[in-house]
């Protein structure tokens, strides 16, 4: 596999769709995307270490709902993702 740089995190960064609904890490989405150039070598970084490893982290998959976190009921399947997640999806 290829890996990430700069520049693709950049421009696949400044070509998503804007958005003000903050996933589950908190980052909104206009805000990294007007900082995207300060953070995207650690972005690219990331997601070349997710390919080295062909680990994903956990906090990129499951979006937690409430109650007892060891209970796999309470986590259910991605549909606001974290931005950066939607930055490496994009990169697969």
């Amino acid at each position: 596999m290829v890996p990430s740089n700069l520049h693709e995190i950049m421009d696949i960064a400044n070509s998503a769709k804007s958005t003000r609904s903050e996933g589950p890490d908190g980052i909104d989405p206009m805000v990294a995307k007007k900082s995207i150039d300060q953070v995207a070598m650690v972005v690219s970084d990331i997601i070349n270490a997710s390919f080295d490893t062909e680990i994903v982290p956990l906090d990129l998959k499951l979006v937690f709902k409430q109650g007892d976190k060891l209970n796999t009921t309470n986590c259910r399947p991605i549909s606001i993702l974290p931005y950066v997640a939607k930055i490496l999806e994009k990169t697969i």
